[in-house]
């Protein structure tokens, strides 16, 4: 008998399972450590606020032969404690406020399928190359995301949800920014080798630098994104006088037919 437990005073106690398998037909009463509790040779009976302990534990804790299953109770109950734990430790980490979810690329982000560093990389103003940085793909000013980060603050989500979220709205612009350089790359195709389309568009350029401001020439050259574009410009630059360059009294033959070169180069000689 000396293993017997002693009652226990705490009605949620986890030894009254055991308790109780000592103690056959025991009744314990809604109230922590009722001196009158009875079905142990107590006085109180089992009184009008006194339930069965088998019918408190579930089923999953029964035996066939009435006896409970202790052991597995208290796994089950450590491992509910366990996460109990867990979710209060994460709770505790989550930000105070709605503007602490930090909109960031999180280290190891994996670039979409066929992603070239090479091809993003900048230089500064003393020739240094700079390697591509994700993060320049995202705006932190995004006058929306007040609005994610209530939301994500709301719903009390995972800090690093927001690097997630971040990651595929810079791959997304990715993908179109190398949408666009393939498209490019096709267009100047259409333009004849590579030597030759950069040929044309310097022709336009001087062209246009010839007649208009330095920023309208570069919006307009910038607005040329298909050889139908550039061929357009160039049919219409044929209707004015042959360019030169700034600084350069050279005339520019590229785009000449050949009997206009020939004319061109025998006026040059008077």
């Amino acid at each position: 008998m000396a293993n017997l437990l002693q009652k226990p005073t705490d009605p949620y106690d986890p030894a009254w399972v055991e308790y109780a398998r000592q103690n056959p037909g025991l009744r314990r009463s809604l109230s922590a450590a009722d001196a009158g509790d009875g079905g142990d040779g107590g006085d109180g009976g089992d009184g009008g606020g006194a339930i069965d302990l088998s019918t408190f534990v579930p089923e999953q804790f029964k035996d066939k032969d009435g006896s409970f299953k202790t052991a597995d109770f208290r796994a089950d109950y450590d491992a509910l404690f366990s996460f109990k734990a867990q979710a209060d430790e994460a709770a505790a980490a989550l930000p105070k406020e709605a503007k602490d979810y930090a909109f960031a690329i999180p280290e190891g982000h994996q670039f979409p399928e066929g992603f070239d560093a090479e091809l993003f990389k900048t230089v500064d103003e003393n020739g240094n190359e700079i390697a591509f940085d994700p993060n320049t793909m995202i705006q932190a000013d995004d006058p929306d995301l007040p609005l994610l980060q209530a939301a994500m603050h709301e719903h009390k989500a995972d800090p690093a949800l927001m690097g997630k979220i971040a990651s595929i709205l810079a791959n997304r612009e990715l993908r179109g920014v190398m949408d666009g350089m393939a498209k490019a790359e096709e267009e100047k195709g259409k333009l004849g080798t590579p030597a030759q389309a950069k040929a044309r568009f310097d022709t336009i350029q001087r062209s246009l630098s010839a007649k208009l401001p330095a920023n309208q020439v570069k919006e307009i050259m910038d607005g040329v994104v298909s050889a139908d574009g550039l061929r357009g410009l160039e049919a219409l630059l044929k209707t004015s006088t042959p360019p030169v360059s700034q600084g350069d009294t050279m005339k520019d033959f590229s785009d000449m037919k050949p009997i206009d070169r020939l004319m061109a180069g025998l006026s040059g000689r008077k």
